[in-house]
């Protein structure tokens, strides 16, 4: 036995089961065979061949720990890998030999041992760089999936199934888009919740080409009720209702476009104000018009040829159109002096005002029935507004 020395310390075991001692370098060398044994049978051996450590249990070949300079390695056995901690920080997990995880420059890949995330796996993480997915939740051979954010496709969530074929996303502004093209435009088919510079729509587009369904269906399950409520200020203006085979519109009237000739837009043109008919027809560049026709303030007492009542502007496209209440709920201007009860027929008094018949009887210059004479408005020259039900204008 070598001669004991400061520092060093030496089995004092006939079979030298334990050494360990400094060299010449301070660096410890576990016995003259750079080797320390546990056990008669020499199951755990950690040992230094100048090249590679190694802890291995060489009785059963179970594990390997091995470096080389660049990672730690963990085996089982002699070459099947379990796990790896490389020198750049990159962990890498194996199952049954197969590489399952990775940490890699661009981030992280599960279950796929490609780190551009271009083959098939379970689950894919990285950082999005040109083609990659972020997350990616994936089968193989292009099977179900969902994907989050590539720079290609402007950092969006993308669902797919039935192999490469993709169902719905959400875009960049938050918009939601399902089926059919996966688009905003309201020409091709698909749906959308859609936002576009704050302006916030529901797209519903059905290719009648391929389908005879319905484009919506608004179904209300075991009892009667409200089926769309229409609300402005968070305050309830109509809805839409149904009551066993009765569906019912609450809180409206029909109304159509219509326009001055001239396509001004005059300020004394008063909500209420009795309009009448012209042959001219309303021109829109890129729009077909069958129906719509420019009007004028009603100038004829009696006016059998009265188009509605004006309801507000809707001014799009350079042109100064307007809305013409038809039938239904609405309320109507009378002129200041003039006296009207619930229950009178009203007709056009000549001025874009109204005024109540003669007598009790529809005829074609019947406009309305007045139905209360609460005045919800009255304008500065004195004229104001009483509800009633409009006659088929």
């Amino acid at each position: 036995m070598s001669e004991v020395k400061t520092n060093k310390i030496t089995s004092l075991a006939s079979n030298n089961d334990i050494t360990l001692e400094p060299d010449g370098t301070g660096v410890v060398n576990l016995a003259d065979d750079n080797k320390l044994t546990f056990g008669t049978g020499s199951d755990l051996e950690i040992f230094h061949d100048g090249s590679n450590s190694n802890i291995s249990d060489v009785g059963t070949g179970q594990l390997v720990l091995r470096t080389d300079g660049t990672q730690v390695a963990i085996n089982k056995g002699s070459s099947e890998n379990m796990a790896k901690f490389i020198a750049d920080g990159a962990v890498e997990l194996y199952h049954d030999n197969t590489l399952k995880f990775q940490t890699h420059a661009s981030g992280a890949t599960v279950g796929n041992t490609s780190s551009s995330g271009a083959n098939n796996g379970l689950l894919i993480i990285n950082n999005g760089g040109t083609g990659d997915a972020m997350l990616r939740f994936d089968y193989e051979n292009n099977g179900d999936r969902a994907r989050i954010g590539t720079s290609t496709s402007g950092q969006q969530l993308e669902f797919y199934t039935a192999g490469d074929n993709e169902r719905m996303r959400i875009d960049s502004t938050g918009s939601i888009l399902l089926g059919g093209d996966i688009n905003t435009s309201l020409t091709n088919d698909g749906s959308a919740f859609v936002i576009s510079g704050g302006h916030h729509y529901l797209k519903i587009a059905n290719d009648t080409s391929s389908s005879s369904n319905s484009t919506m269906y608004m179904n209300r399950i075991q009892s009667d009720g409200d089926l769309i409520s229409f609300r402005h200020e968070n305050t309830t203006e109509g809805k839409i209702s149904v009551g066993g085979t009765t569906v019912t519109y609450a809180g409206g009237h029909l109304a159509r476009w219509s326009r001055l000739s001239d396509n001004s837009k005059p300020t004394t043109l008063l909500k209420g104000t009795v309009m009448t008919n012209l042959d001219e027809m309303l021109v829109w560049t890129g729009e077909d018009n069958e129906q719509h026709n420019h009007t004028a303030i009603s100038s004829v007492e009696g006016d059998a040829n009265v188009a509605g009542l004006f309801v507000s502007w809707d001014c799009e496209d350079g042109y100064n159109d307007y809305f013409l209440a038809m039938t239904g709920d609405m309320v109507i201007r009378i002129a200041q002096g003039t006296t009207v009860a619930r229950g009178d027929l009203l007709m056009s008094a000549g001025d874009g005002t109204a005024k109540p018949q003669d007598d009790d009887i529809v005829r074609s210059k019947t406009i309305a029935k007045v139905t209360s004479t609460t005045k919800s408005h009255t304008y500065d020259d004195g004229s104001y507004l009483v509800p009633c039900v409009l006659m088929a204008c």
